[in-house]
């Protein structure tokens, strides 16, 4: 899905995108998708023409849209289409 995102873009077209990290609550739902920050940067590094502007990795407790107490790691990436 990224590198479709990726490939649709021209140039200096900005993609946002984010991925749950292994500490998120939902972490053993195994219908979703969980990478640690390091597996999640070398993914966006080599996404073809992108150049990564900004990445960061939230960790905390908060609400889920359902109003549910939630753990949550969520890893940011910005990239430029170069």
């Amino acid at each position: 899905m990224l590198i479709r995102m990726a490939n649709g873009l021209v140039s200096g077209g900005v993609m946002y995108y984010t991925l749950f990290g292994h500490k998120d609550a939902w972490a053993n739902d195994p219908t979703m998708s969980f990478y640690d920050f390091a597996e999640a940067d070398e993914m966006a590094q080599a996404l073809p023409g992108i150049k990564i502007i900004e990445n960061l990795n939230v960790e905390g407790d908060g609400l889920t849209m359902k109003g549910t107490p939630k753990h949550f790691e969520i890893h940011h990436f910005i990239g430029i289409k170069e």
